[in-house]
C-alpha cells in the first residue's frame, strides 16, 4: 500500500505536468502569433501534433525514468533535488519531438518558437515537480485517507526506521506508537504503548489501520495471533524484511516462472544484452590500441630490453580468469630472463626487475599486450585484475568470499586500481579493500561505470599513484 501511494502520487504529478505543458504550449503559441511578425498563418493542426509529441515524450520519461527520484522529502524539501529530474524531463520531451520531426522530415515547426518555449517549459517542470507532490498529498491523504500505524518489535529497530517513517507522513501515514517486550528503554521512539500481547486493545484505542512488524515472523512470538487480530480488526499488516541481518549479507529478491527467490548478489553482466554492450566497448578500445599503440610500445620496450636485459619481448603467465578458469596472460617483460620465484609478488625495490622495467610498470606500459587478451575474449578492458592461481588460493584462505570476483571477466584495469589499490597486497585489510571494490563493480556494472574507470585509468597512467610499481 505504501508503495502504491508513492507510485500513484508520482503518476499524478506527471499527469498534471502533462496538462500544464499543454496549457503552456498553447499559451506560448498565442504569444508567438501575437508578437512575432509573419506567424499569424501557422498551421494550428501541426502545432496540436507538436504539443501531443511533447506530452508523449514527457510521459515516456516517467515510464522509463528513475522512479525513486519522483518521491519527495518531507523533512528537508528542496528544489535542488528536482533540478536533474526536470532536466531529464525536458530532454526527453523535446528530444522525442525532434526525433519524430526528423523521421517525418517535418519543417513546419518554427525554430524561434521552439527555442523560446524551452526556458519557460523547463521552469514549469522544475516548479511543478517541486510543489505539486506536497500540494496533491495534502488533499489526497487526509481525513478518511489517513493511515494510523503501530510498530511491533524492538525499540532499536524502530529507531532505524525513524527517518523513513517521518518521510511517509506526507503520504498520510502517521505512527502512533510501538508495541515491544522491552519496556525499559530510555527516551524511546516512537512512544511505547505496551507489549505485543496488547495489540488488539491498541488497535481499537488508537484506531490503527496498519501494523508493521519490524522483523520476519519466524522471529516474532505468537505471529498467528497477530495475524488473526489484524484481520479481525480490518487493519493492514506489512513486515520489514530483515533477512539480510539474519544471513549477515545483503539479499535481493527475484521471481522466475512464478517462484520467488533470494540471491546474495546483483549481477548486471548476467544479462546477455549487457554482455554484448560491454564486449562492443572492449573491441572499440582494444582494436585501435592493438593496431596503433601496441606496435609503438613494443619497439620502445624492445630497445629497453636490448640495452638493459636482452631476452624475449613478452612474458607469458597462467592467471585465473572468469569462473577461475586458467588462461595465459601477456605482458611486456619487466624482469630479467630466468628470474626465480615467478609467483612472488613484485615489490618497490625488487631486484628481479631491471631499471627500465620499473618505469614500464609504474606507467602500466607492461600491461599493453593484454589488449590481445581482450581481443581473444579471455579478458575485458575493465574488470577485477587477474591474479596467479597461487595468489588466488592464498587470498581465498584469508577471505571466504574472495572467489566471487570471478563471476565476471578479469580486466586490464578495474575499480580497485583506480581507487588506488595497486601494487603488493599482503595483509587481510589490503586484500579485503580490493575485494570490496571488485564486488561493488560486479553488482553495479554499467557502461557509464566502465567509461568512468577507463577515464580515471588514463589519468593514473599519466600521473601514477605512489602504489604503482
Amino acid at each position: 500500500m505504501i508503495q502504491n501511494r508513492v507510485q500513484g502520487l508520482s503518476n499524478l504529478v506527471t499527469a498534471c505536468q502533462c496538462l500544464l505543458t499543454l496549457v503552456l504550449f498553447w499559451f506560448w503559441t498565442a504569444l508567438y502569433q501575437a508578437f512575432i511578425p509573419g506567424s499569424e498563418g501557422i498551421n494550428l493542426v501541426n502545432y496540436a501534433g507538436y504539443s501531443f509529441l511533447v506530452v508523449v515524450g514527457l510521459w515516456l520519461e516517467s515510464v522509463f525514468g528513475d522512479r525513486p527520484n519522483t518521491s519527495f522529502h518531507a523533512r528537508r524539501p528542496s528544489i535542488i533535488r528536482q533540478i536533474p529530474r526536470a532536466l531529464r524531463q525536458l530532454v526527453a520531451a523535446v528530444g522525442f519531438l525532434l526525433f519524430v520531426l526528423v523521421l517525418s522530415k517535418d519543417r513546419y515547426l518554427s525554430r524561434v518558437f521552439l527555442f523560446t518555449f524551452i526556458p519557460p517549459f523547463y521552469l514549469l517542470l522544475l516548479f511543478a515537480g517541486h510543489l505539486l507532490p506536497r500540494f496533491l498529498a495534502r488533499h489526497l491523504f487526509r481525513g478518511s485517507r489517513e493511515e494510523r500505524i503501530i510498530l511491533i518489535g524492538s525499540p532499536k529497530r524502530a529507531s532505524k526506521l525513524r527517518d523513513w517513517v517521518l518521510a511517509k507522513k506526507e503520504y498520510g501515514f502517521h505512527t502512533v506508537g510501538l508495541l515491544t517486550e522491552d519496556q525499559n528503554v530510555p527516551n524511546p521512539w516512537p512512544t511505547i504503548l505496551g507489549s505485543p500481547g496488547q495489540l488488539e486493545t491498541a488497535l481499537t484505542r488508537y484506531e490503527v489501520t496498519q501494523v508493521i512488524l519490524l522483523q520476519l515472523p519466524e522471529a516474532t512470538s505468537c505471529f498467528d495471533d497477530v495475524l488473526r487480530i489484524v484481520h479481525k480488526r480490518g487493519a493492514r499488516l506489512i513486515i520489514l524484511n530483515n533477512l539480510d541481518e539474519q544471513l549477515r549479507h545483503p539479499v535481493f529478491a527475484f521471481e522466475d516462472d512464478g517462484l520467488s527467490f533470494f540471491a546474495f548478489h546483483l549481477e548486471p553482466l548476467e544479462n546477455p544484452f549487457h554482455r554484448v554492450m560491454k564486449r562492443m566497448l572492449d573491441l572499440a578500445i582494444a582494436i585501435p590500441a592493438t593496431l596503433l599503440v601496441l606496435p609503438l610500445a613494443a619497439v620502445a620496450v624492445k630497445i629497453a630490453h636490448a640495452c638493459q636485459s636482452p631476452g624475449p619481448l613478452l612474458y607469458r603467465q597462467i592467471r585465473a580468469g572468469i569462473q577461475n578458469r586458467k588462461f595465459e596472460i601477456l605482458k611486456f617483460r619487466t624482469m630479467h630472463p630466468g628470474t626465480k620465484e615467478p609467483a612472488k609478488q613484485a615489490t618497490a625495490t625488487d631486484s628481479r626487475i631491471f631499471s627500465a622495467g620499473h618505469l614500464l610498470r609504474r606507467f602500466s606500459i607492461d600491461e599493453i599486450p593484454q589488449f590481445l587478451n581482450v581481443l581473444k575474449g579471455n579478458m575485458s578492458v575493465v574488470g577485477p585484475r587477474p591474479h596467479l592461481i597461487e595468489h588466488n588460493d592464498k587470498f581465498a584462505e584469508l577471505l571466504s568470499n574472495y572467489h566471487i570476483r570471478a563471476f565476471v571477466k578479469p580486466g586490464i584495469t578495474g575499480l580497485a586500481q583506480v581507487r588506488g589499490f595497486r601494487g603488493e597486497s599482503t595483509t587481510r585489510e589490503e586484500i579485503g579493500a580490493r575485494l570490496r571494490s571488485d564486488l561493488v563493480y560486479l553488482e553495479n556494472w554499467s557502461l557509464i561505470l566502465d567509461l568512468s574507470i577507463i577515464v580515471r585509468t588514463v589519468w593514473h597512467v599519466l600521473v601514477p599513484p605512489k602504489t604503482a610499481r
